[in-house]
């Protein structure tokens, strides 16, 4: 019986599995590290637009005014993270009113992992616009996640914070 050359078949043959393995688990701390981020990022630009008083109690409906925290949200992009977008709506509910933000951030999704993944998902969970007001909740996302396989694939991950609009620091 020959057995020269078994443990070389063997590790080609097991070698896709493990590097599925190994980037699908970097992948799962990368969106990790990313969903903490956006949230966070989403209760800081809450809890600062809340004190400042630059938003509006009065009536209900999206924030234009929120664009200026775009930097403060940029700082929070780490790990392969980039800002796509801030948005921010009021909810009005005498005698106070609620701010919600949403931080969404795009993520490159590694190639061989990604190719499995839009296989699997295909156009299931696809990358949309945000939310509408009151909650800015994402309508096609799996929990905070959409994921775009239209040739270059990435993920979007959204941070949702609400705060009310009498908080005093």
């Amino acid at each position: 019986m020959r057995t020269t050359g078994q443990a070389l078949t063997e590790s080609i043959l097991l070698m896709p599995l493990f590097f599925l393995f190994f980037f699908g688990l970097l992948q799962v701390a990368q969106l990790g590290i990313a969903v903490v981020m956006t949230s966070y990022a989403a209760s800081s630009i809450a809890r600062i637009a809340a004190a400042s008083g630059n938003v509006s109690a009065a009536s209900s409906g999206p924030v234009s005014s929120i664009s200026q925290y775009q930097s403060n949200a940029q700082k929070f992009m780490v790990a392969g993270a980039s800002l796509k977008d801030l948005s921010a709506c009021v909810q009005a509910t005498p005698p106070t009113a609620t701010l919600t933000v949403r931080v969404r951030a795009k993520v490159d999704a590694y190639p061989f992992f990604a190719q499995v993944l839009s296989g699997a998902l295909s156009n299931a969970y696809a990358d949309e616009s945000g939310g509408t007001c009151p909650n800015l909740a994402n309508p096609n996302g799996f929990g905070p996640f959409n994921f775009s396989n239209n040739g270059a694939y990435y993920f979007y991950v959204s941070g949702i914070a609400s705060t009310r609009l009498n908080y005093a620091p």
